[in-house]
């Protein structure tokens, strides 16, 4: 039986992979607005400050958001990360080494976090909470180690958009297929694609990018351990015209109201078909069938009318939201065994009233879980391994394969032969959102078919992790299939028809590779080629910007599910909010 990659592993890897590379160019501003929003929450509601303020960001990518928050105000931060990449990035942008006072640097799973109970008194997440489809599980860890008193922070998190069919994962705006590009127009994209635009590239390197969690879910999660302190609704982001146009006619019933959704999704379906193409098909792209927009049109309508009330309280702004989507910002305290706040979370950007805190550790309580940790977890270049053994196997170990950089470039030529391989030195944008340093290598085919050799002289394991980050660069409409193979067994394959970025991952045993004498085929055939009168066979070009190879052994992939259950992604969490209202 083939060995393949356990699917709790198969997103964290293209997390991995994605963030080896890119670099977001907004990194600063954002961090900046992090920052504000961070100390504005304390200022407003903690009753902790300075060195007993033990402060713990999820997912902070590069931000420098904590080394700021450590600098500023003197907190004792701990910065939470997938990638070790990234985090050393972050501390390069903020000039680590300018003050004594740095955060703690640890990588890990979010969905299982390494720190003990009641081990911080604020944590929060920007932007990242939808990177899993068991968010439930995420924001159960959050309440886990924040104490009591303490605060949880959700900044900019999509919610469920109930008007939308969710037919496809669309390109980031400034890459929009002609056919998008209509449906923008039309205004209607976020009601057939999905409500937060973007996230196809994402999607292509197995990634997870949920917009379909509840609100109700949240709120309801965080309500069993917290009090809500303050809730913040953005529905008017993710709203048009047309959905302005339903919201202020939504007296006119119901009945009214179904019959203009009707007819207008089906008017602007019928013009967004004349810009869909092989190339849309080819991608997956679909629109919905009239029995679908009818259906959906009946429960929205129905919705709609049934916002009574004043437009600015939370109970309409909530109803609005789940409608429409919204992101999501939200404060809230952990209880200490008190009763729920009878009281109604206030609408963020509304005055709260301070809270009665009756539960205050001492400093010392949050040093004693900082120390326990500290002890029980090995560090590496000043940053901590939080991962799980499993996981520690794959995305922490040195890949076999070299870095793809200029000091490594004998190794490389073995690996990525000059006949089939053009290695070049210097910048190459793979993607909009990357920033590629001058001394990386770029690997281009030279041949349809062509191949690379496994380095394999010093690997000493049975099964083995392949990464292929890979550029696919599309001319005119020459569509074409990317295979990649190894021996007679197919590893993946990707059809391009358009030019982006793609996670090729396969799990290898020894005997395959050794059979197939190290080598990876990679082959690169038509789909179609417009007659354009060329005289010579066209060559489809590919680049290479990251390769790894990480040794397993066998017993690796058949741990019990009650050893990894923690990162167990289930598909039925996902698939049953997808049509809310059809």
């Amino acid at each position: 039986m083939e060995a393949v990659l356990p699917d709790h592993l198969t997103p964290l890897v293209g997390e991995f992979a994605w963030h080896t590379l890119v670099v977001d160019p907004r990194i600063a501003a954002e961090s900046l607005r992090h920052f504000n929003l961070v100390k504005s929450t304390l200022d407003q509601h903690s009753v902790y400050t300075g060195e007993s303020l033990h402060i713990l960001e999820l997912a902070c990518y590069a931000h420098t958001t904590g080394y700021d928050l450590a600098r500023e105000l003197g907190a004792q931060v701990t910065l939470f990360e997938l990638s070790r990449h990234t985090l050393s990035k972050g501390r390069e942008l903020a000039g680590r080494g300018e003050t004594q006072i740095n955060p703690r640097l640890v990588v890990g799973d979010f969905h299982q976090l390494p720190f003990e109970d009641d081990s911080f008194n604020y944590v929060f997440i920007c932007s990242a909470l939808h990177h899993t489809w068991r968010f439930e599980r995420v924001l159960e860890e959050m309440m886990r180690v924040l104490a009591p008193g303490g605060l949880v922070f959700l900044e900019n998190e999509p919610t469920h958009r109930g008007f939308c069919f969710y037919k496809f994962r669309c390109n980031r705006p400034h890459e929009f297929t002609p056919f998008e590009y209509e449906l923008e127009k039309l205004g209607i994209i976020r009601t057939i694609a999905e409500p937060y635009l973007g996230s196809r590239p994402e999607s292509l390197f197995g990634m997870i990018e949920n917009q379909n969690m509840p609100l109700g879910q949240i709120v309801t999660t965080i309500g069993n351990a917290c009090d809500l302190v303050g809730l913040g609704l953005f529905p008017e982001t993710v709203m048009g015209k047309l959905e302005h146009r339903w919201l202020q006619n939504r007296f006119a019933g119901a009945a009214m109201l179904k019959k203009d959704i009707i007819e207008n999704l089906q008017e602007r379906i019928v013009e967004a078909k004349k810009y869909y193409t092989e190339a849309e098909a080819g991608m997956g792209f679909s629109l919905p069938a009239e029995d679908e927009v009818a259906a959906m049109a009946d429960g929205v309508s129905q919705a709609i009318a049934g916002l009574q009330g004043n437009p600015n309280t939370l109970g309409f702004r909530m109803g609005l939201s789940e409608i429409f989507g919204a992101p999501l910002q939200l404060i809230a305290r952990k209880r200490d065994g008190r009763q729920c706040d009878p009281n109604s979370p206030r609408i963020l950007d509304k005055p709260m009233a301070e809270k009665e805190i009756t539960v205050r550790f001492p400093a010392s309580h949050f040093q004693d879980k900082a120390a326990a940790f500290n002890q029980r977890h090995n560090m590496e270049k000043d940053i901590y391994n939080g991962f799980s053994p499993l996981v520690r196997k794959v995305l922490t170990q040195k890949s076999l394969i070299p870095e793809l950089v200029h000091d490594q470039l004998s190794g490389l030529q073995e690996i990525f032969s000059e006949q089939a391989w053009c290695l070049t030195e210097g910048e190459y944008d793979l993607i909009a959102m990357e920033n590629i340093s001058h001394h990386l290598i770029s690997i281009t085919n030279r041949q349809n078919k062509t191949q690379l050799q496994l380095p394999m002289s010093h690997a000493a394991g049975d099964q083995f992790v392949l990464l292929l980050r890979i550029h696919c660069e599309l001319e005119d409409k020459d569509y074409f299939n990317l295979k990649l193979q190894c021996g007679d067994r197919v590893l993946d394959g990707h059809a391009v028809y358009k030019t982006e970025s793609i996670l090729c991952q396969s799990v290898l045993s020894r005997q395959e590779i050794e059979q197939a004498e190290q080598a990876i085929q990679l082959t690169l055939t038509g789909i179609r080629q417009v007659g354009n009168g060329r005289d010579r066979p066209l060559l489809y070009r590919i680049a290479i910007s990251y390769a790894g190879l990480f040794e397993m052994k066998a017993e690796n992939f058949s741990q019990t599910e009650q050893q990894e259950t923690v990162f167990e992604e289930s598909v039925h969490d996902k698939d049953d909010v997808r049509n809310y209202y059809a």
